[in-house]
Formats: structure tokens, sequence, C-alpha cells
């Protein structure tokens, strides 16, 4: 089957073939300076999830995209469509934040341990675009870094990159120091009337790949 009008989802359709921009013009969305802007604060609001004493952190469950295991970690607002609310209630500033943002679905602060590298992959829909909100960042490529395509990103604290998660795209972190970005989908314009089918559909291929996952490592014992 393939995409209709340009849209992808790799539960339905088989193959990707879109023809997305990698990057997203971010001076296209208010919200982007609403975070920007206010970064000092949000840095501030944010203070205790930087503390070596927060034990809070959860390994990201799609272990297999990771080189070594188990060093990428997450604090979550939102997955999917589903709020953490103990998280959010916790956080009241940022909760603030996120809310005024439109068609947002999934907010975490994402972690990278010192050493730890994200194998090439890409997400499961051109229906949503990924955000990167750099929080602390301790180095530049090909220390920390991404590459997208061909192009290699060095993050630079409190200046958001968009992109179109279906491009290959591959993060490392090689400094002694954790890295910490929000990071944000937000379901394209074109889309939001599918909004909650973008979510289910995303969360199946998670449970997917964990329960494939899973199976690897029994049959390889």
């Amino acid at each position: 089957m393939s995409s209709d009008n340009g849209f992808y989802i790799e539960t339905i359709h088989e193959k990707y073939h879109g023809k997305d921009p990698v990057f997203f013009d971010k001076s296209e969305f208010e919200w982007v300076k609403f975070l920007e802007n206010d970064y000092e604060q949000i840095m501030k609001s944010l203070e205790p999830v930087f503390t070596v004493d927060f034990d809070e952190l959860v390994v990201n469950p799609e272990t297999h995209l990771q080189f070594p295991p188990k060093l990428w970690k997450g604090y979550a607002f939102y997955f999917n469509g589903i709020k953490f609310k103990k998280n959010l209630s916790r956080f009241p500033y940022i909760a603030q934040k996120l809310k005024s943002i439109p068609n947002l679905i999934t907010a975490t602060i994402s972690v990278l341990e010192p050493g730890a590298a994200l194998l090439p992959h890409n997400g499961s829909t051109n229906g949503v675009m990924r955000v990167h909100f750099p929080l602390k960042i301790p180095g530049t490529y090909p220390d920390c870094g991404m590459i997208i395509e061909g192009h290699e990103i060095s993050w630079k604290q409190g200046e958001i990159i968009i992109f179109c998660d279906m491009k290959m795209h591959a993060v490392r972190n090689l400094t002694d120091e954790r890295r910490y970005i929000l990071l944000l989908d937000i379901v394209r314009t074109e889309y939001a009337h599918i909004k909650k089918k973008i979510c289910v559909h995303t969360i199946a291929r998670i449970i997917t790949n964990i329960f494939l996952n899973i199976g690897r490592s029994i049959f390889k014992k």
C-alpha cells in the first residue's frame, strides 16, 4: 500500500517515498520564540533534572537503537498524546510552556549519557516534526551532535532545530558529561485532523519493536 497525499506511517504503508524537507523553517512557528526567548527561565525551572541525584530518568525502551545499551534515558511529560500528570505537576513552569504548543503529542527531556551513540535510525511517520531544544550540551560534532542526511549538526544551547523524523539520523555524545535536550514531536498542521491515528500507530510501532528486541535477546542466548 502506498501513502496518500504524501502522508506516510510505518504500520500502514509499505515504503516511505516522501519528499519532505530534512529541516523545517523555525521562523514559521510562533512557539519557537516562545521557548527560545525564555531559555534561561526554563533552565532554572528544570534545575532538579540536571542534578546527579535526580533518579527518575527512565531508560528508553528502544535500546536496540543504541550502543552501548541503556545510556539513552528520558523524563517524559507527554508521550504520543499520553500525559504524565505527575511529571507535569512537578514542573509547572514547563507544563505551561508545553500547553501552549499546538498539536504537541510528545515532550520529554532526552538524556544521552557519556559515551552513548544512537545508531542510524528514523521515526515511524512523516506526520510529525521532530524538535530538539538543546538544554545542556557538553560538546560539538563529532564528539557531541547529530548527522542527518549528510548534515553534521552541533546543538547550540537554547537554539531549536526542527527536522523530519523520517530522515535517517544518528546521534552521539562521546564527551564525559551528560547531554540534555527537550525533545518534542509536533503533528504537522496538514495532518492535525488525524492526530489520534498518528499517536496510536506510533505507539503500536514502538511496542512491536520492543517485543522484537526482547525476542532477539532471547534467541541470542
